[in-house]
């Protein structure tokens, strides 16, 4: 978990996909939306495979967060 300036991210990594991937994904943006009813802040969920963390380097979360699409 992450916090910014803009609100929280749950941020996880993964190293192989499954046929499950997808909804646990949307599971995940349904829970930053019911997180947001209750705390009046912004939560968004960032998936960062495997693959894209090995090809490059940040140095700051905005970095990621810029290359990246948020789920």
């Amino acid at each position: 978990m992450v916090k910014t300036n803009d609100g929280y991210f749950v941020v996880e990594t993964k190293g192989r996909e499954d046929v499950d991937v997808q909804y646990k994904d949307k599971r995940a943006r349904e829970w930053g939306e019911l997180a947001l009813k209750l705390t009046k802040e912004k939560w968004g969920y960032l998936r960062i495979d495997q693959k894209d963390y090995e090809a490059r380097v940040w140095k700051e979360f905005g970095e990621l967060v810029q290359n990246r699409r948020l789920n």
